[in-house]
């Protein structure tokens, strides 16, 4: 058959050049072997089925880009390395910034947890509320519905801290959501690696969940 040596040509995608190679002169022999058949009529070929060619054509994908393929659909299913901020730099809150304002005064600000209930439950941000996840609609209701009675001149202040701060899924529809809403005095809380590392980890006073 064509693709007898079907595994060897596979294992050219995640090799080097020179495993593509061999998988490109194995399958140049195949080709050679059916189209000389020693002199002898060659018998008519069995029909391949809609999924034998679909995988054969795979297969030719893959040897033409020697990996392209798996490198344009690993970067298809891993998201943006970063998102679009839509906030500007005043508006930033370093951690370090709020570690020392939260030993300095301790009310008179709102402080929203806009991540998952699981992270908000294992451990928050002081005097935090839980309103999120952000990138959920359900989310974005729960956080509309937690200041609905608030001045919009109020500080607010959001963070996430679920992954780095950069490609964060929550921050920014919570921001643009307390935004369009009208509040005018909103900070976002800069996480960079995640609340672990950047505040956990750092020994920053933390609270769990009653909940």
């Amino acid at each position: 058959m064509i693709f007898r040596n079907f595994k060897n040509i596979s294992r050219c995608v995640s090799y080097r050049n020179m495993h593509c190679k061999a998988g490109l002169s194995s399958l140049k022999s195949d080709v050679d072997w059916v189209a000389g058949w020693g002199g002898r009529p060659r018998p008519r070929p069995t029909p391949w089925s809609a999924s034998t060619l679909v995988r054969k054509i795979g297969v030719l994908a893959e040897l033409s880009g020697c990996g392209l393929l798996l490198v344009l659909t690993a970067a298809a299913f891993s998201g943006p390395d970063k998102y679009d901020d839509p906030w500007n730099s005043e508006e930033v809150l370093h951690p370090l910034k709020l570690v020392a304002e939260l030993k300095t005064r301790d009310s008179g600000r709102h402080i929203i947890a806009v991540g998952t209930y699981s992270s908000f439950k294992g451990s928050h941000l002081p005097n935090a509320i839980f309103a999120g996840p952000g990138n959920k609609e359900k989310g974005l209701d729960l956080l509309a519905e937690s200041f609905q009675k608030i001045p919009h001149d109020a500080e607010i202040i959001i963070y996430c801290g679920c992954c780095p701060f950069v490609r964060c899924p929550n921050i920014r529809p919570a921001y643009k959501s307390l935004k369009a809403a009208g509040f005018t005095n909103i900070k976002v809380l800069k996480l960079d690696t995640n609340l672990n590392t950047d505040w956990v980890d750092k020994g920053y006073t933390i609270e769990l969940s009653t909940k």
